[in-house]
């Protein structure tokens, strides 16, 4: 079976997108190393060993892993690793991940693989699937395939049977029913809309009534 848009994603395909993350994170990394020992000799004549420094290694590395995963959460919510396998992290009400609960989740990133052991039984029994750093940060992770969201915005959209619309009910005459008119009333064949009919302008006090004009055809006297 498929997975729907919107559901919380599961503990497979959380784990292959976090694998394929790390796969990433460590190629980039170990091409900076490279970079940096490049241009560490070119500045100061001698041969650097990048790997030899324990502890800019950790610097970088923290880094790095830190700028990766905040930086690509807060863009666009999911990192390439996640972006392959469909999953997104939004906020609990849905929301899109803004700088601040994408870095706290990152700090705890390590926390949460650290004690992998608590984080699988998490996904495995909670009902939003939610990890350490996702309680931490105030987040979940659900499945989000544009396409398969498309068709569900697609079957949304459509009206329930029997809900259908009914087409516009015309008139005798063949046209449309005036608006604000009762829809299933129809007009009558050979029905006309009556002339406007000016209002009889008032009185002044104290003068005579007009005296109404004659008939057609009848003597002036």
């Amino acid at each position: 079976m498929g997975h729907r848009q919107g559901q919380y994603a599961g503990l497979a395909s959380r784990a292959a997108a976090l694998g394929l993350d790390i796969l990433f994170l460590w190629l980039v990394f170990v091409l900076i190393g490279a970079a940096f020992t490049f241009f560490a000799q070119q500045v100061t004549g001698n041969t650097f060993d990048f790997k030899a420094h324990h502890v800019l290694n950790d610097v970088v590395l923290i880094v790095w892993g830190f700028v990766y995963f905040a930086g690509q959460w807060t863009l666009g919510g999911r990192t390439l690793g996640m972006a392959a396998f469909g999953v997104q992290v939004v906020t609990t009400d849905g929301g899109p991940v803004h700088g601040g609960r994408a870095s706290v989740r990152a700090l705890l990133l390590p926390v949460a693989v650290s004690l992998f052991v608590i984080t699988i039984f998490m996904l495995l029994i909670g009902r939003q699937r939610r990890g350490i750093h996702d309680l931490g940060a105030g987040t979940v992770v659900v499945y989000s395939w544009d396409a398969k969201g498309a068709r569900l915005r697609w079957l949304a959209g459509q009206n329930l049977p029997g809900e259908r619309s009914a087409p516009p009910t015309l008139g005798g005459n063949g046209t449309a029913p005036v608006p604000g008119a009762d829809p299933g009333q129809a007009a009558a064949p050979g029905d006309a809309p009556l002339p406007d009919r000016a209002a009889p302008e008032p009185t002044p006090a104290g003068a005579a009534p007009a005296a109404a004009a004659p008939a057609s055809g009848s003597p002036e006297r």
